[in-house]
């Protein structure tokens, strides 16, 4: 047999004599284990001793609580040579400093490791307290040196928790109980480039604080409760920095925000899905920040007109506009009203969580982005068609994609040149809508469709039409809520 190296080997650790084949003759792999039990995770050590292999990427994804698992996993990361990617997620109920120990005997043992992800689905708790048992607390040998790792270039430390689970249940955040992972120390990451992980605490801020002037790509999951943290990172300066997400935070900070776009010189990724802007916050980045290509925003409080200017933005590509991140809607203004068009580089669009009044917003696109390929309407209603105006104004795109949209029209019209479309929660897909799609598309290439309002027979009979001219169909045999209802009356 001949496999290529960038075989994946994806396996849930009940089935080991898969894994002890599979491990003969896979080379520079990427291997995801799936460990459920401590027996299994001892069998993996095992069986991994003898493969003799060495494994460029490893997922391990871990469901454990014991001291004694633990150090399996350990044991483990120590079989696995000339790991250069390794990516943690951990289920289970667990001690901060705990895993702090386990966290710093997995980098020593992986001294050529250059990209580090770790998750948490989980409580993660902390001994806080005078009167902690000293047998609990971590030892800590001071006079030994720290362990530097030069080769560590990209960290990403994630908290998941499933909030819909009880036992996954986060506890609350306090000044007095921090629930996440203190990051490792500055000077042990002499090297880092990308850093991705929460700015909660004064330890997490001043890695981020250090890392500043080399960092080319950060993201930051979320700020603490109070805010304490978002003045301070706003002062930081990265200038190399090529890729920054921002989470959510008060509004009264723009002005610290606009001070802090004026350094992103080399940035060409900025998403701030969540932050709360104004018209000030769009001009500082038309000013300063023109080297973007990829460009989310959060559109809640701007007004009409507010992208006139977008034209300075010459090498944006990708631009997502956000109406509102929580439960609801906002009305689509013209923001591009003013605009001069001609955008040239600009060929993918994003859409979601806004209520469109009617279609005219089409038109201004199309004036704008003359050679918009993608559109992306997401999560959006319309009190009047808007399936119609998209084909009309925006005959030019390549792909569609309409996810939990709804409209009040019937006017089943397609952009002739699609070859990508793609339906999630569409009540309005009916069958005469997907035949149409056919009919009016003849370079159709890819159709995916999810729970559309069109019956299983008229899905079927269009997949089969689809298939027999060359077209890619994936689909869901789940339906809409108005679907449903026809089976049970």
């Amino acid at each position: 047999m001949t496999y290529r190296t960038r075989l994946n080997a994806s396996l849930v650790c009940r089935q080991w004599h898969r894994l002890a084949f599979t491990t003969k003759f896979l080379q520079q792999t990427q291997l995801t284990l799936e460990i459920r039990q401590s027996q299994c995770l001892a069998d993996a050590v095992a069986i991994l001793q003898h493969s003799e292999r060495s494994y460029r990427q490893l997922k391990l994804i871990y469901q454990g609580n014991t001291q004694q698992s633990l150090v399996a996993l350990t044991e483990l990361l120590e079989t696995v040579r000339g790991i250069r990617e390794l990516d943690l997620l951990f289920f289970f109920y667990c001690f901060r400093e705990k895993l702090n120990i386990v966290i710093a005997e997995v980098l020593a043992e992986c001294g050529c490791l250059e990209s580090f992800t770790i998750g948490i689905r989980g409580r993660l708790m902390s001994w806080i307290g005078e009167n902690r048992p000293v047998a609990t607390a971590a030892v800590v040998d001071l006079e030994k040196e720290a362990p530097r790792f030069p080769a560590l270039k990209s960290l990403v430390i994630k908290r998941n928790p499933d909030l819909l689970h009880p036992r996954f249940y986060e506890i609350s955040q306090s000044l007095h109980s921090p629930t996440f992972y203190v990051p490792p120390e500055p000077e042990m990451l002499p090297n880092l480039r990308h850093l991705t992980m929460n700015c909660e605490t004064a330890a997490q801020l001043r890695l981020f604080a250090h890392c500043a002037e080399r960092l080319e790509s950060a993201a930051i999951v979320s700020f603490d409760g109070q805010g304490r943290f978002v003045e301070p990172f706003l002062e930081l300066r990265l200038p190399q920095v090529q890729s920054l997400i921002l989470p959510g935070f008060r509004r009264s900070d723009t002005a610290k925000l606009c001070q802090f776009l004026k350094v992103l010189r080399r940035v060409t990724v900025l998403q701030m899905e969540q932050v709360l802007i104004d018209s000030e916050v769009i001009e500082t980045l038309f000013e300063n920040c023109s080297t973007l290509k990829q460009l989310v925003l959060y559109m809640e409080y701007l007004p009409a007109g507010c992208f006139r200017n977008i034209a300075r933005l010459e090498k944006l590509e990708k631009l997502r506009l956000v109406g509102k991140v929580q439960n609801g809607w906002v009305n689509h203004e013209d923001y591009f009203l003013g605009a001069v068009g001609g955008q040239l580089r600009l060929n993918s669009l994003t859409i979601s969580h806004f209520v469109f009044t009617s279609g005219d917003f089409a038109t201004s696109i199309a004036s704008v982005f003359v050679n918009l390929q993608e559109l992306r309407i997401q999560d959006c209603r319309a009190k009047n068609n808007i399936i119609g105006p998209i084909a009309e104004g925006l005959w030019f795109l390549r792909s569609l994609e309409y996810n939990k949209v709804t409209h009040g029209g019937v006017r089943p019209m397609w952009p002739p040149f699609l070859n990508r479309v793609k339906l999630v929660n569409c009540a309005w897909a009916s069958g005469d809508f997907l035949n149409k799609l056919l009919e009016q598309c003849p370079r159709l290439k890819r159709m995916s469709l999810s729970a559309c309002g069109a019956s299983r027979e008229a899905v079927q009979r269009v997949t089969e039409a689809a298939t027999a001219r060359g077209c890619v169909v994936e689909r869901t045999m789940n339906m809409c809520h108005s679907e449903k209802q026809k089976l049970r009356n």
